[in-house]
């Protein structure tokens, strides 16, 4: 009789390639890509500056209509209460990572965005009621609440030498206390003992005096020498001066510059 052919064993027999088991992105992951961070409390008053923070949080309810998030970018319609005609005012802030990279507003007529084409226009209350209305969004949804304790490298930024630990925030808060009670003349009198900008309203005046107070004079803009510094968006940045009845901005900025001891 013929011999059989022995059939192969199952060991030598070619393996069907698997496909690996399905396994859905993580909630973080999903989140990671190309999202707002989470919107911080530090966060915000670093950007926008404690007061207008403040302004936001009692205003929020009332101006901001609607908001919605396209990929990194925020979008919102609010109120303007201010003139007597409601009229909608659109706002976009632009993120990338953990910062704001750009915001505008459509209640700046856009005079000085036409001047300086490269300048990043002042934060507005209708900028801040939107953020704090995205915050708020990211409390109340399950997925930003498990980014508040996953994400640390998706909160809004905080540049380090800009945070404060308990020591400074209490320190800071009995600042805020003391110089409320201060007349106008007298901050804009230690403002400008300290070589310092002394317009504006007195919760402004109270806010620089603040800010120097904890971390030290700013110097003048170092590239014209002429203009004071503001901070925003996470830099120094030239705030122009007057010469010859118009506004001229030399385009300095920086992320960190040397302060001088503050002279209450």
């Amino acid at each position: 009789s013929g011999h059989q052919h022995a059939q192969p064993s199952r060991s030598h027999q070619h393996a069907q390639p698997q496909a690996p088991p399905f396994t859905p992105p993580s909630r973080q992951t999903a989140f990671s890509q190309a999202s707002p961070p989470i919107i911080s409390t530090e966060g915000l008053r670093d950007v926008l500056g404690t007061h207008l923070w403040m302004d936001a949080r009692q205003l929020e309810s009332t101006i901001v209509n609607k908001i919605q998030t396209d990929r990194a970018t925020l979008l919102a319609k609010c109120t303007d209460s201010t003139r007597r005609r409601n009229k909608i005012i659109r706002v976009i802030v632009e993120f990338a990572g953990d910062r704001i990279k750009s915001w505008k507003c459509s209640c700046d007529p856009g005079r000085r965005s036409r001047e300086f084409p490269g300048r990043i226009p002042r934060g507005c209350l209708h900028i801040a009621c939107a953020l704090l209305a995205l915050a708020k969004q990211q409390k109340q949804d399950p997925l930003g609440q498990t980014q508040l304790t996953d994400a640390h490298d998706k909160t809004l930024y905080v540049p380090a030498h800009r945070r404060m630990n308990t020591r400074a925030k209490i320190k800071e808060a009995k600042l805020f206390e003391q110089f409320d009670q201060l007349t106008v003349d007298h901050l804009r009198s230690m403002l400008q003992r300290n070589g310092q900008s002394s317009s504006g309203l007195k919760k402004e005046l109270i806010e620089q005096c603040v800010d120097g107070a904890m971390r030290g004079a700013l110097p003048r803009c170092p590239q014209c020498t002429r203009a004071h510094l503001v901070y925003r968006l996470y830099e120094y940045r030239c705030n122009g001066y007057y010469d010859a009845g118009r506004v001229k901005d030399c385009g300095f900025s920086a992320p960190e510059v040397e302060r001088t001891p503050w002279r209450q």
